[in-house]
């Protein structure tokens, strides 16, 4: 593909996981390639059939993401997100915790845009009940995030294999409330109801669509927290914004990658 297309197509592929996804620039030449590396053949094809390109075999001592590495984040004081029970550091025992072991095929949360979207929701929790929509779930992180912070969720995402992933997911997380589940594509899904909080990690254009539909799934003092955006794309989604009568209440950045926390303008 050509270079100037490299980060798009990286987005794209974002929910595989930082460690799962390489960019390889061709010396001497504009033009580069977005390798995802798998270890099923059901996913190898699955991505073939959403993206094109081809499948390979690789050793697997070939591939780098090695199953036993281990990572940890914590958002605020609310909670924590580790590869495994051991992983987490004394002092942070006594938080919530969800459980999500590296390498998982849709991704643990270590992502820019995963991390950054798990952190806002931490930020904003309403008092009392409230219900929160995941739109494109992927592995279910931040839909476990919200049932463990005392929301009733509803997630969903077009991939059933993704579905299936959240399931495993889920677990090996039984401390956590029930999330309902269902594949589906934002496009498609009627998106009825009022939610307190929306969050939705995609890719920038179909962000650009669903604005609107996010904009109308929000009850009166709802947040939505939106991210998959990069720097380069800031600028059109904030005209998307406008037409959604969407206000910005909040930017962040890390690195590349843009997110937003959104409020529905009041009438």
């Amino acid at each position: 593909m050509p270079e100037t297309q490299a980060d798009a197509w990286v987005e794209r592929v974002a929910w595989a996981g930082p460690e799962r996804v390489v960019l390889v620039v061709l010396p001497g030449r504009k033009s580069c390639r977005v390798e995802v590396y798998c270890d099923r053949n059901s996913e190898a094809e699955s991505l073939l059939k959403l993206y094109g390109g081809e499948v390979r075999e690789v050793r697997r001592n070939a591939w780098w993401l090695t199953q036993e590495r281990t990572f940890f984040m914590r958002a605020g004081k609310k909670f924590c997100l580790a590869s495994s029970i051991e992983t987490i550091p004394p002092r942070d025992r006594k938080l919530p915790y969800i459980i999500v072991p590296a390498g998982m095929a849709f991704g643990t949360g270590e992502h820019a845009t995963t991390a950054m979207c798990l952190r806002q929701l931490a930020a904003h929790i309403p008092p009392g009940k409230w219900k929160m929509l995941d739109a494109g779930t992927g592995s279910g992180v931040l839909a476990l995030a919200g049932s463990l912070l005392g929301g009733n969720v509803f997630a969903f995402d077009f991939d059933p294999e993704s579905i299936r992933e959240a399931h495993k997911n889920v677990a090996l997380n039984s401390h956590i409330p029930e999330v309902r589940w269902k594949c589906a594509s934002i496009e498609k899904e009627s998106l009825k109801g009022s939610y307190d909080v929306a969050v939705a990690n995609l890719y920038a254009g179909l962000l650009q669509k669903a604005l609107p539909k996010l904009s109308g799934c929000l009850k009166k003092e709802g947040v939505l927290i939106l991210s998959g955006i990069l720097k380069s794309q800031e600028s059109e989604i904030l005209v998307g914004l406008r037409k959604a009568r969407l206000l910005l209440e909040k930017r962040l950045r890390k690195g590349k990658w843009i997110c937003l926390v959104l409020r529905r303008e009041l009438d």
